[in-house]
């Protein structure tokens, strides 16, 4: 049997402002649940937004990291899903999470050449499926699958 584990989508949000805010994480957390985060490299920082950030109210990635930690147990962590936005963040995304801390996160959304460097270090990675993608790339190397839906609810509840 599959137990799943629930990741909200940009944090546990109620208002659409509290999208990918440290707020809407925080609350994830506290609930027991992961998160799923958009990172991008910005004035030498990995921050976390979906779009090019329009101010300087940027969200680091680290500060989230950094507040996570707080809840890292053997048995309960929450996973951390990290939607790549751009090519050649691997570096200083180890930089900031551990080899030790790895194995609670997952990246996924790269295009496929700046995803083997991700497969060649053994940095947890899915692969997608959609309806535009029935066949997921590098599956037999992938640690996961993330179903996505664009357009069309594809999806079931059968596993």
């Amino acid at each position: 049997m599959i137990i799943p584990k629930i990741i909200s989508h940009r944090g546990y949000w109620i208002e659409p402002l509290e999208k990918n805010s440290l707020k809407a994480f925080i609350r994830s957390f506290e609930n027991g649940c992961g998160v799923e985060l958009d990172i991008r490299y910005i004035d030498g920082n990995l921050i976390v937004s979906h779009d090019h950030p329009s101010g300087k109210e940027s969200l680091f990635f680290k500060a989230v990291i950094d507040y996570w930690e707080k809840y890292i147990d053997d048995k309960n962590t929450p996973k951390i899903a990290i939607n790549i936005k751009e090519d050649g963040l691997r570096d200083e995304l180890q930089k900031i999470i551990s080899k030790e801390y790895q194995k609670y996160t997952f990246v996924f959304d790269m295009s496929i050449p700046d995803t083997i460097p991700f497969m060649l270090s053994d940095f947890p990675f899915f692969t997608r499926q959609s309806e535009y993608e029935p066949n997921p790339n590098l599956y037999d190397a992938c640690t996961g699958v993330w179903l996505d839906e664009f357009k069309d609810s594809w999806i079931s509840g059968r596993i």
